[in-house]
């Protein structure tokens, strides 16, 4: 999504669209709600670093939050990501993203959708602040 409430920067390549990235998400939900949607997995930089700069991120996550709490019937899960990391730090991502399992150790949790259908996500954000080789694509 890489939302953020700033105006759209399409001059500078590549072009970010950070008000229009919560738009996306709006009709995403709508059509999410037509075909009658279980489970949505968000995969990462739910909201844009410029957050932090601007100091928005709690504004811009609550939001994010009010367009997905329209499809109330579906389970979010988000795997942060980098843009993430930057806007809530290390420590802060489960916390302020994850409304589907509480804060742990662990780097991993697993939920089952359906009938034989296990989905396993790994969390890439190092709990010392970096960020381990799986951010890195490899």
């Amino acid at each position: 999504t890489q939302y953020a409430d700033l105006a759209d920067d399409v001059l500078t390549p590549p072009p970010r669209y950070f008000r229009h990235a919560l738009e996306c998400v709006k009709r995403s939900v709508e059509y999410f709600k037509s075909k009658h949607v279980t489970v949505v997995a968000h995969l990462g930089d739910v909201l844009a670093a410029e957050n932090a700069d601007a100091g928005s991120q709690w504004t811009a996550l609550q939001s994010f939050n009010n367009a997905r709490a329209k499809l109330a019937s579906a389970t979010w899960h988000v795997a942060p990501g980098a843009c993430d990391a930057r806007c809530f730090g290390a420590d802060g991502i489960v916390p302020a993203l994850s409304s589907t399992r509480s804060p742990s150790e662990r780097t991993y949790y697993a939920f089952f959708p359906a009938a034989r259908w296990r989905v396993l996500v790994l969390d890439c954000v190092d709990p010392t602040g970096g960020f381990s080789s799986a951010s890195a694509g490899t």
